[in-house]
């Protein structure tokens, strides 16, 4: 699962956060939802961990700092894994950098 963070220049901070799943090929989507494209770039990753109802952990911790080497113009996204019974096995945030 993707939570894809985007829209950075939205008024009074807000942004645009997009739930998903990555597919090959944005023209195959069903009617109704929308795709975000991620672009090519590099990305500083960062683990997420903690109770799977609360994510925290070092991302979260220094989001502050991280976002000053944030990219413009990119998307930053998050990505969990999940185990058969659907718990989260992985969590990792992804920060588009300069």
């Amino acid at each position: 699962m993707y939570l894809v963070y985007g829209d950075y220049e939205n008024p009074a901070g807000k942004m645009t956060i997009t739930i998903g799943y990555k597919v090959s090929n944005l023209n195959t989507i069903p009617q109704g939802l929308n795709g975000v494209k991620v672009p090519s770039n590099e990305y500083l990753v960062y683990p997420l961990s903690g109770d799977a109802s609360d994510y925290e952990g070092e991302g979260w911790d220094q989001l502050e700092t991280l976002m000053s080497y944030r990219k413009t113009n990119s998307a930053d996204f998050e990505v969990y894994r999940f185990d058969n019974n659907y718990k989260v096995t992985d969590a990792n945030i992804w920060i588009a950098t300069k």
